[in-house]
């Protein structure tokens, strides 16, 4: 299912200028999820711990 934002972003993607600043960002955007799994993973650590106390 397409949402209006997806169909907007494939949009824009058309065009060479953009589409080529949107994958130099991917590295950092990729960083940047890993960092908040990595948190929600240690939330989910700390709060199965929290019973054991």
């Amino acid at each position: 299912m397409s949402t209006k934002f997806d169909d907007f972003l494939n949009e824009q993607l058309n065009d060479v200028e953009i589409r080529s600043e949107y994958e130099a960002l991917q590295p950092e955007h990729a960083l940047i999820q890993a960092m908040i799994d990595a948190g929600k993973e240690l939330l989910d650590v700390i709060t199965e711990n929290q019973y054991f106390l």
